[in-house]
């Protein structure tokens, strides 16, 4: 009886909390040139939101890129405020954190809610196929100018 005690008790605490941080600033990055896709379409002059945590220090080697899912925003101290925790993976006395919504996301990089310049009306299911390799091509085409 006691091992079931414990082990319910054990399971209702519950972890420190961590607080939600917001970003040091949270924008939008329009690419300036269209983006060729792997799939052999193209997007216009698409645009990237996302959020930066901190810094970047004098030497710009400071950088840390955080990822996500499609479900995901740009916004990591909100769905992972863990990370900032004191003795947590990440410092903001030391650490400079990106989050970059991916194309196709709803929280306001170019995806399927966007309009289409061709048509004027939003892509919908006609938005382009996104591989992994266009996206972290755009990532490192926002990360290039934030690090001018």
């Amino acid at each position: 009886m006691a091992d079931a005690e414990t082990e319910t008790r054990a399971a209702t605490v519950a972890p420190p909390a961590a607080r939600v941080l917001e970003p040091t600033y949270e924008g939008d990055f329009v690419l300036p040139r269209d983006l060729e896709l792997e799939s052999g379409r193209t997007l216009t002059t698409p645009t990237l939101h996302y959020a930066v945590y901190g810094k970047l220090n004098a030497a710009r080697d400071n950088a840390v890129l955080v990822c996500h899912a499609l479900s995901g925003n740009a916004l990591v101290g909100a769905w992972w405020p863990q990370l900032f925790l004191p003795g947590g993976m990440l410092d903001l006395t030391r650490d400079c954190v990106i989050g970059i919504n991916i194309f196709g996301s709803c929280y306001g990089s170019t995806g399927p809610g966007s309009i289409d310049p061709a048509t004027g009306k939003p892509y919908g299911p006609t938005f382009p196929l996104i591989s992994v390799r266009d996206i972290v091509c755009a990532q490192a085409k926002l990360l290039d100018h934030l690090g001018k």
